[in-house]
């Protein structure tokens, strides 16, 4: 008899951490949860505990509903048309500081220095050496005051170059490696799964890890909603926080049982999803997972001024 994955018998025998729930009755409607995002590789625990129907077994109704970037998923969050969108951390830093009403109410994706999904890369034939190599050169980011440039900075000044010389220009993530082959651009982060197709390739190399240089392990993206909706339906939330945690313990240790998963969802090619680095996430909500992001924003002026992390997690007692 073949032995079962972890992750099959975990779905199989619903041997995550929830107490026993009781689901509504029959014909009633299960607490719904539309979570608003881009297809991508961090929200694996997300599309696993969905495919499995581990949020239904816990008594909810959970649907992605796919969008073009974040703040757009956002803005219908706000307009209560979804209950959960999943932005950079450092998009609602800035919504916060303008007293937008937005909270992250659960934890997404975190970097850490074994699992390095994005590299700052230069071509391969690039003379640049160093991080003052980089210095008066271009850097492509996928906009203006975004993470991206704000990792490229502070790795550029902790290595000794002066980031005040850089100069960003946008340009798409799916044309970056040809932007730095055809030497359009000198520098730019590149993240999976085109960091590994690029590597294997040998078209470009590695300058640094520059998301190091934010510190040795943050979060930068989280599921956001409103804090009026969030406290309105604290029961639904802890649902969906108990699962989602649990089922992030056992994906975070088993990534290769997820990546033809993975590879439906976000249609990254099966055979690159099995080589590339796969995002971790957190499993519970930590002040010190984003206070260095929150610095950092506030220290490059991405953001008007630093504030503690907790200013704008959920706030909630309930279990």
């Amino acid at each position: 008899m073949r032995r079962r994955s972890a992750l099959a018998t975990f779905a199989a025998t619903g041997l995550w951490a929830l107490r026993p729930q009781r689901l509504a009755a029959q014909g009633a409607p299960l607490p719904k949860i539309r979570v608003a995002a881009i297809e991508s590789d961090a929200l694996t625990p997300l599309f696993y505990a969905m495919r499995n129907g581990l949020f239904q077994k816990a008594g909810l109704d959970v649907e992605f509903v796919s969008t073009n970037n974040g703040t757009a998923a956002t803005t219908a969050v706000l307009a209560g048309t979804y209950e959960l969108s999943y932005p950079s951390i450092v998009t609602t830093m800035n919504a916060h500081l303008r007293d937008v009403p937005l909270v992250l109410v659960a934890p997404g994706g975190v970097y850490t220095p074994k699992n390095p999904f994005g590299l700052l890369q230069v071509a391969a034939d690039s003379p640049i050496k160093t991080a003052a190599d980089l210095n008066g050169k271009v850097i492509g980011v996928l906009a203006l005051n975004s993470f991206s440039g704000l990792v490229v900075s502070a790795w550029v000044d902790k290595n000794g170059g002066d980031s005040r010389t850089l100069k960003y220009v946008e340009i798409p993530f799916a044309v970056t490696e040809a932007a730095l082959v055809e030497h359009r651009i000198d520098c730019s982060m590149m993240l999976e799964p085109m960091l590994t197709s690029s590597l294997s390739s040998g078209t470009t190399r590695t300058l640094g890890d520059a998301f190091s240089a934010i510190a040795n392990t943050f979060m930068f993206a989280a599921y956001v909603g409103r804090p009026d909706w969030a406290s309105q339906n604290a029961d639904t939330v802890h649902k969906f926080l108990r699962v989602l945690s649990a089922v992030t313990a056992d994906t975070n240790a088993h990534p290769t049982e997820t990546a033809a998963l993975m590879a439906d969802v976000t249609k990254i090619p099966l055979p690159i999803m099995q080589k590339m680095r796969r995002v971790v996430n957190a499993t519970t909500l930590e002040p010190s997972l984003v206070q260095p992001l929150i610095d950092a924003a506030a220290k490059y002026h991405m953001i008007t001024r630093s504030f503690p992390a907790k200013e704008f997690f959920w706030n909630d007692t309930g279990k």
